[in-house]
């Protein structure tokens, strides 16, 4: 895609050189994180193990280069290299340096703004009818942090059909190892997302499908919180919705807010034109900062907070939870990609309440006028 006349080529064979691009820096009050950029974008990380690997490599050691001591595998990493395992097996020890997916810290991070926009909008998690839209590493991972504050009135557990064997085990999870008591929905997606998920009051959106939720589908008083990569719900669409009627509210997740501001330092390669870098790589609020971006630096600073391979555990996750709560950080103002909710509009959207429950059966609301 062209970018303000930027082509895919100029970015992986001008600015990264074929290579590895070291590209910010972040200075926060744990230390020093750098963000290095692998020549391949998102829809190429799938297609060529061999090349991911090698690209990999190349990566790390310029993460050594500039003396980084933990590698976190962020963006759609960790999904590309089974949740890391692929990764270490085919590095075969030529890392060097610890590596973890970072899902800890962003499942943290994901509980966090659902925390924060309960909170800013006087609700309860007691009271809502959650959906968790995909229950891969970060959906399972959110789940356990959000039931240790409090059991919904229902869960809805959503993937495609070919997980329906992982919704089932993680149903017997959520009752027997988190004692949950309530009703649990199992649904099946083949493709679109149910109307079951819609009929939710509290959706956290973990599946990396661009566009997945249509937000002129979600029923007024619906708060989501999405934490897909790319986003599942669309930010502009979403603010659209927001701006227009008021009557959702879809926040972007696993971003943390820090206590101190953070300082980010930016690597423009030559001739790049700071317009076209701003769009690729949006700013932040100063104290703000991915969560997934961050984990390195928190693991490698508090071993109680451990590196994660694979799916995470709730231990885990706990730990990097209380970790982030003990030096500070808490969840983003509320934000749905580069939009940003003033106190007016989440004033608005409180004066709602959360959606009545649908009886089983019924049809679903059309979406408002325009």
């Amino acid at each position: 895609p062209r970018l303000l006349g930027v082509t895919p080529a100029t970015v992986l064979d001008d600015w990264c050189g074929g290579g590895p691009l070291w590209a910010r820096t972040f200075d926060t009050v744990l230390g020093r994180v750098g963000l290095v950029f692998l020549p391949r974008f998102d829809a190429q990380l799938f297609d060529d193990p061999a090349g991911l690997t090698h690209d990999l490599h190349n990566a790390l050691a310029l993460a050594r280069q500039i003396g980084g001591r933990m590698v976190s595998l962020t963006g759609l990493l960790a999904s590309a290299t089974d949740y890391g395992r692929s990764a270490i097996a085919a590095l075969n020890g030529d890392a060097h340096l610890p590596i973890t997916t970072g899902h800890g810290t962003t499942a943290a991070g994901v509980a966090l703004a659902v925390h924060g926009a309960l909170r800013a909008t006087g609700r309860s998690l007691a009271s809502e009818r959650l959906a968790m839209l995909g229950v891969g590493s970060i959906g399972r991972s959110t789940l356990p942090l959000l039931l240790d504050a409090a059991h919904p009135a229902e869960i809805i557990l959503c993937d495609v059909f070919a997980q329906a064997r992982r919704l089932a085990e993680f149903r017997g999870a959520i009752e027997h190892e988190y004692g949950y008591r309530g009703p649990v929905r199992l649904v099946a997606s083949r493709g679109t997302v149910p109307d079951e998920v819609y009929g939710a009051s509290v959706i956290v959106a973990a599946a990396s499908v661009p566009g997945l939720l249509d937000p002129e589908r979600l029923r007024a008083g619906t708060i989501v919180v999405d934490d897909g990569f790319p986003p599942g719900c669309d930010p502009a669409s979403a603010w659209r919705r927001c701006q227009r009627a008021g009557d959702v509210l879809v926040l972007s997740g696993g971003t943390l807010c820090g206590p101190a501001p953070i300082i980010e330092t930016r690597y423009l390669p030559s001739g790049i034109d700071p317009e076209v870098l701003d769009q690729l790589m949006p700013r932040r609020a100063p104290r703000e900062i991915g969560s997934c971006i961050l984990s390195g630096l928190l693991s490698g600073r508090f071993p109680a907070a451990p590196t994660t391979i694979g799916f995470p555990s709730a231990a885990a996750c706990r730990a990097h939870l209380l970790a982030l709560s003990r030096l500070g950080f808490g969840a983003a103002g509320p934000h749905v990609g580069p939009y940003r909710y003033d106190p007016a509009d989440l004033s608005r959207f409180s004066d709602l309440g959360a959606p009545a429950p649908r009886a089983a059966g019924s049809p679903q609301p059309a979406p408002p006028a325009p």
